[in-house]
């Protein structure tokens, strides 16, 4: 009897635990997704939004673009040099997008 309710105590506090955390997955990137941080991945996160969402034939002309509207993004500011050589490795070396 005492197993068996300590086992039942221990499986709904792991469902709690569960859900809860379930949860907190399912809502932190819902906040994270407006924050914008001077490196590499929060620039990576934005540029492949903004790529899908742009409707160019032109891969030169959209990377273009796409730094247009991410002319205010932190990392884009500080070190343009290397958010363009990551864009073009994210679509020429990895094809991320074809």
């Amino acid at each position: 009897m005492v197993m068996r309710i300590a086992l039942y105590v221990f499986s709904n506090y792991s469902f709690r635990l569960g859900r809860i955390s379930e949860i907190f997955l399912t809502l932190i990137p819902n906040i994270m997704k407006d924050k914008l941080y001077d490196n590499a991945d929060s620039f990576a996160m934005s540029f492949d939004e903004e790529w899908e969402n742009i409707d160019c034939d032109d891969i030169k002309l959209k990377i273009d673009k796409v730094f247009e509207l991410l002319s205010d993004h932190p990392f884009l500011i500080s070190n343009p040099e290397n958010a363009r050589k990551m864009a073009e490795f994210r679509i020429f070396s990895l094809k991320k997008f074809q």
